[in-house]
């Protein structure tokens, strides 16, 4: 949902007004592997942390981001790997980003909207579901970023909450 990376590819896809690389090679993603704990170490050294509520339906499983180290205004892949406890019609991504602590970003997408642009469509089954997001991030200064992404359901029910902070 970009739920994680979905978010993270929000973050990227979002700030701006971007549009997918049609020349970003297709990257398959490696063995996926469960990560049972609250918070998520990537390969690329940045966290991503859930700030989920006990119960929500969506777990993230396992998050990966290509290349690393991330760079402003070039293109990034992101595999997200994610299992739902019910089946998603429809929802919202509600996105905000701080550069440092000042708020630089805030937006709310529609969720199919954003997976059909990652190539997936609603509904979203119950059960494990992989998500690859391709996108540029935007141009912007080096400093720290701290983004917090909510995702809902058809219901506006919390599907996750997600919070990631990375270096450009």
């Amino acid at each position: 949902m970009r739920a994680v990376v979905f978010l993270l590819a929000s973050i990227a896809g979002s700030m701006a007004s971007l549009t997918t690389l049609q020349s970003i090679p297709t990257l398959q993603p490696r063995e996926w592997l469960s990560v049972p704990e609250e918070h998520y170490r990537n390969d690329f050294g940045d966290i991503v942390k859930d700030c989920s509520q006990a119960g929500d339906p969506l777990k993230v499983n396992r998050v990966e981001v290509t290349p690393f180290p991330l760079q402003s205004g070039q293109p990034l892949s992101v595999f997200i790997n994610i299992t739902l406890s019910e089946e998603v019609t429809d929802g919202e991504i509600s996105l905000s980003v701080k550069y440092g602590f000042l708020p630089v970003y805030s937006n709310t997408f529609n969720l199919c909207s954003e997976l059909l642009r990652a190539g997936t469509k609603c509904p979203l089954p119950k059960g494990v579901n992989i998500i690859t997001v391709r996108e540029v991030l935007p141009r912007a200064p080096p400093g720290n970023f701290h983004a917090k992404g909510i995702a809902t359901d058809q219901y506006g029910e919390e599907l996750v909450c997600v919070t990631i902070d990375f270096r450009l």
